[in-house]
């Protein structure tokens, strides 16, 4: 018995110091996930811990509308729609989009930069694919976690 408590002491995670969030996460989405929380970390935003769920599934709607992609913060849940063509294309930007609604609490922001490209990745219906353009990457996790970044020469 003395083992096991020393055990649950070691484990187990405190309020303070910071502990990463932790949940329940497929090993499709955990390298999308574990970015996200790396690169919050980079910016010095400590996520509170968070079990929170993601499900991947096939097509689900709410209050009768299709999503490809919803967090549930009230059931510390985020469900995304696998068999949509946007998620196969776009995975990484809809996973980052569904952990900036969870975490960061961001709604959608539908404006675009001066050159018609959405202002953020929390654009709720156009997606970036960042293998094909690498270098919009830094701006739109910049502007994900710093929602008043300035937009980026290639915005022009």
């Amino acid at each position: 018995m003395k083992y096991l408590f020393t055990i649950l002491i070691f484990c187990s995670c405190q309020k303070d110091p910071y502990c990463p969030p932790i949940g329940i996460v497929p090993n499709e989405v955990k390298t999308y996930y574990d970015y996200f929380i790396n690169e919050a970390e980079k910016r010095n935003i400590l996520l509170k811990e968070n079990k929170v769920e993601i499900v991947l599934s096939g097509k689900f709607y709410v209050n009768g509308i299709p999503y490809i992609g919803y967090a549930d913060n009230a059931n510390n849940r985020i469900t995304i729609d696998t068999s949509e063509g946007s998620y196969k294309i776009y995975k990484e930007h809809v996973i980052l989009h569904e952990l900036g609604h969870y975490f960061l609490h961001r709604d959608h922001r539908n404006d675009n930069l001066p050159n018609n490209n959405p202002t953020s990745i929390m654009n709720c219906c156009n997606y970036t694919n960042f293998n094909y353009y690498p270098y919009k990457r830094e701006y739109y996790l910049n502007e994900l976690f710093c929602p008043h970044t300035e937009s980026p020469d290639w915005g022009n």
